[in-house]
């Protein structure tokens, strides 16, 4: 006979006596079912346990991902705006140097050229810890590379320090030397050969043309002494200006001059009025540098090169 196990249940002193029996087999399954349930509930507290440190985990991860991408922009934006003022002081720089020379027409600066940008030649690349995310990576790859141009940018420095002692002796021949547009308006023919602007044979052509709009104000490339002001062959109405050490410079297809001969003038100062005479087929200016008479080209003296060469503009001669 199978053993029984009964359980007396007393509601109260006045309530009905009540008594459930059941198996060893029954106790047996109800136990189960009570560890199974129990078991169940701690899964469950663990799986939601688990759940929302992931997802304040992922929380956070966002949060920091959007700082690092953050700081990512304004590294980044530092670093363009750093290689971009390398790029225009290297091309000032290169611009000075063409600025002396010796009666030869060599450049005597010998201070040495500026350093190579270690960004664009030769960056070492980083080894990094392998448990970095890829943002930090990439932010710390910036980092270090806006610290490389930060010392490039020290280089630099030192090297214009340097050069700019040496012009600090070579002043008299700095103001001489046509360092300037000699008008606002765009380089529509460089210097070098070209096709005739009549016949389409090739020709040299000694100076640059500059196109701009009628009447506008022809100034002085530098410091000199006025020797033509006049007509002068296909070029129209001209002004020669003699800046000493072998360098003058010619303005021609005037519509007005306003200089004589003799009178001195300074960089910057108005000598005529941008015209149309002699043979040319729109309002421009025709500027030549000469070096000890020979022509030069005048772009390699100029320091304030506009970008814009030809921009809206036909090409005018």
């Amino acid at each position: 006979m199978a053993r029984l196990y009964k359980v007396l249940i007393v509601p109260g002193s006045h309530g009905r006596i009540r008594s459930l029996s059941f198996g060893r087999r029954t106790l047996q399954l109800v136990a189960l079912l009570g560890v199974v349930l129990l078991g169940g509930l701690l899964l469950l507290g663990h799986y939601t346990w688990s759940y929302h440190q992931l997802v304040a985990h992922c929380a956070a991860v966002t949060a920091k991902n959007e700082i690092l991408t953050s700081n990512m922009d304004v590294v980044e934006d530092k670093l363009n705006k750093l290689m971009t003022e390398q790029k225009q002081v290297k091309r000032l720089y290169n611009k000075l140097q063409t600025l002396l020379f010796d009666e030869t027409g060599q450049n005597n600066v010998a201070i040495g050229p500026l350093p190579e940008n270690p960004i664009e030649h030769g960056f070492t690349r980083l080894i990094l810890e392998s448990e970095k995310s890829e943002l930090e990576r990439e932010l710390e790859i910036l980092v270090h590379k806006v610290a490389a141009a930060q010392r490039s940018s020290q280089l630099v420095e030192q090297h214009l320090d340097a050069f700019f002692s040496y012009l600090d002796e070579r002043k008299i021949k700095l103001f001489a030397t046509p360092t300037i547009r000699p008008i606002k308006g765009w380089i529509t023919s460089p210097f070098g050969y070209r096709d005739g602007p009549s016949d389409g044979a090739e020709r040299f052509h000694e100076g640059v043309d500059i196109a701009g709009p009628l009447g506008t104000p022809v100034v002085a490339a530098a410091d000199g002494v006025v020797t033509f002001s006049g007509t002068y062959t296909s070029y129209g109405w001209m002004v020669i200006i003699d800046h000493g050490f072998g360098l003058t410079t010619r303005y021609g297809h005037n519509a007005r001059n306003l200089v004589q001969v003799g009178d001195e003038v300074k960089r910057g100062e108005a000598i005529a009025h941008l015209g149309n005479s002699g043979r040319s087929t729109g309002p421009h200016l025709h500027y030549e540098v000469r070096l000890n008479g020979y022509p030069a080209d005048p772009e390699r003296y100029m320091l304030d090169v506009d970008d814009r060469e030809g921009e809206g503009i036909a090409r005018v001669r």
